[in-house]
């Protein structure tokens, strides 16, 4: 399951792996399916909980990847320049 252009070391996709097939068995979608076009049929009929449960796995999934990647290190050296200016409010 990686993007095109991206790689991933065998432990890292091996993880990845091994939780999608763990969400998968937890929800109704069959673990068989080979297409995008199944994929996407499978997806429609999921239950609304279950469809956030997939959008919330998915959105995790890119967040580890664009933080590994680096991608996230700007907005983290920028929050912390914020907060060692005095310019954030506690939460």
């Amino acid at each position: 399951m990686t993007n095109q252009g991206e790689s991933m070391d065998g432990g890292e996709e091996a993880a990845t792996e091994v939780r999608l097939t763990v969400w998968l068995e937890e929800t109704t979608i069959p673990l068989s399916m080979s297409t995008v076009k199944e994929i996407e049929t499978a997806i429609a009929k999921l239950a609304d909980a279950e469809f956030a449960e997939l959008r919330a796995w998915l959105w995790d999934l890119e967040i580890e990847r664009d933080a590994k990647a680096g991608r996230l290190d700007g907005l983290v050296n920028e929050t912390i320049s914020e907060y060692k200016a005095g310019r954030t409010k506690p939460l």
